[in-house]
């Protein structure tokens, strides 16, 4: 029904990093991820006052370490070595990924900081993204999902959810960014998730067929440096929120769903991403959308950014659009 296939891991730096997550597993290792800032903090704390390096500080920190620091096997030092994974600087060391706890899985993403044009994204706005995406799966979603697809997926978190609740489901990892399509497949195999479908794909240019279920948490900030996992379009960041939307629809099957989790800069009161969707839906009787904001500040730091300069705050928002007829 569509150009995807799933590609299995094949190369040494992928094996890598898989072996990784399947080594850290068996250490029980865990680390949330947080915002840059609080990674910022967290950074300049540590320089100040260093404590014993563990497994959370060379991959969810991303500090510095010795040799005589690595806490693993060295032949795992060496492979994450020749892979790229460990970069040296000076006669230290620093991981050039991070590795990350969401729920009962581990994902592998980019390092700190992230400045990269293919940079993998992963952090508060994924936590938020799986929690509303398992609530509805718990609850609402519908009793059998046969095709599935998240759209920038980036390390595949919804994908992966979706697969837990519905193993036998087609799901697709879509996004335009190889790196990300290479991390998801490493996060569902270190899942035993593999049968997980990778797609690169400008949104859904090389989609076809209908769909159950459609998710999406995409980049939702108006970037001046184009970043992948950032930058989401014109309109201060909601081009391609709107994009995923209303392109999508078309996508749905019968009783099929649209999820999208995105950022809204709310300007002089005004929610016009919102007011958009209510013109979009006025005289499209097949579809019924409910429209949520379910945190109402994030990247507080962006209003500093000329782009900004309108904008009261940046609001996350949870929209779900169901095809009724």
């Amino acid at each position: 029904m569509h150009a995807a296939q799933y590609a299995p891991l094949s190369t040494p730096t992928e094996q890598s990093l898989h072996l990784l997550l399947q080594t850290l597993k068996q250490q029980n290792y865990h680390f949330i991820t947080t915002t840059p800032l609080t990674h910022a903090y967290f950074i300049q704390r540590f320089k100040h006052a260093p404590s014993r390096i563990t497994l959370q500080h060379i991959f969810g920190w991303n500090v510095t370490f010795t040799a005589p620091d690595w806490p693993l096997e060295t032949e795992l030092l060496t492979a994450l070595l020749e892979q790229g994974w460990l970069v040296p600087e000076a006669d230290q060391y620093r991981a050039s990924i991070r590795v990350s706890a969401l729920n009962d899985q581990l994902f592998v993403h980019s390092g700190y900081p992230t400045g990269a044009a293919d940079d993998v994204f992963f952090g508060p706005d994924s936590y938020r993204f799986v929690r509303e995406l398992n609530r509805f799966l718990q609850g609402a979603a519908p009793k059998q999902i046969q095709h599935a697809m998240e759209v920038c997926s980036g390390a595949a978190p919804a994908a992966l959810a979706i697969l837990k609740y519905h193993p036998a489901a087609e799901v697709i990892a879509l996004d335009i960014n190889d790196k990300a399509l290479a991390f998801g497949r490493i996060n569902a195999s270190a899942a035993k998730l593999t049968q997980l479908i990778s797609l690169n794909s400008n949104l859904y240019e090389k989609v076809t067929g209908h769909f159950d279920l459609i998710v999406a948490n995409p980049p939702y900030l108006f970037d001046k440096t184009k970043r992948y996992y950032r930058h989401g379009g014109e309109q201060l960041g909601t081009e391609l929120s709107w994009r995923i939307l209303s392109e999508g629809l078309p996508f749905l099957a019968k009783d099929g769903v649209l999820l999208l989790y995105t950022g809204i800069p709310i300007v002089q009161g005004e929610d016009f991403f919102k007011k958009k969707l209510e013109q979009l839906f006025e005289d499209q009787p097949c579809f019924r959308c409910h429209y949520e904001e379910i945190d109402p500040d994030v990247f507080g730091e962006e209003l500093l950014e000329a782009a900004y300069q309108q904008v009261d705050r940046i609001a996350v928002v949870w929209v779900v659009v169901s095809r009724v007829q």
